[in-house]
């Protein structure tokens, strides 16, 4: 009887979440790049009430359609990325002592804001804190909402790929 071992199954769930569209060194890159222009995208902001006035003022014409009809979710979206932009904006002079996590955040409610303005939401970049296996380091990937969902769905073929292949108690395999 062939039975999974579960390290196995770990490995496949590594590669697959891992495997990209990129190679590992150009996908490294390719973050680092995209970390430091989301950084220096939030770093832009001189003045944080008046920033986040604007936002705000964007988000309510989204709403009100000037845009152009939202889709299922968008205004849950606009919600959401207000609230964020909200939560670390506010009362603050300038948002050069927000720390790494605090900077992505604002940076993918402002994408989340402009993308669903403009009707472009498969193409809003979104960062992500993701830890990697074996170690305690965070590091920030940054790729496009479709890249983001190609990555997620190869991750779920694999899964259950590697599910379909265990065998269960009691049956031969």
């Amino acid at each position: 009887m062939r039975v999974m071992n579960w390290g196995v199954l770990a490995t496949v769930l590594v590669l697959a979440i891992g495997s990209g569209s990129h190679s590992g060194l150009a996908t490294a890159a390719s973050d680092d790049q995209k970390q430091q222009a989301a950084d220096a995208e939030v770093a832009k902001i001189g003045d944080p009430a008046r920033y986040l006035a604007d936002k705000r003022a964007q988000v309510a014409a989204a709403k009100e359609g000037k845009f152009g009809k939202l889709a299922p979710g968008d205004v849950r979206r606009l919600d959401a990325a207000e609230r964020d932009i909200a939560r670390l904006v506010s009362g603050r002079e300038s948002l050069s002592d927000l720390d790494q996590a605090d900077r992505v955040t604002v940076y993918n409610a402002q994408e989340t804001i402009t993308s669903i303005a403009s009707g472009k939401r498969h193409s809003r970049l979104v960062c992500k804190q993701r830890q990697l296996s074996g170690t305690r380091l965070k590091t920030t990937q940054c790729m496009t909402a479709e890249e983001d969902e190609a990555r997620t769905r190869e991750a779920r073929e694999a899964t259950r790929n590697a599910q379909r292949d265990m065998c269960r108690a009691g049956q031969e395999c």
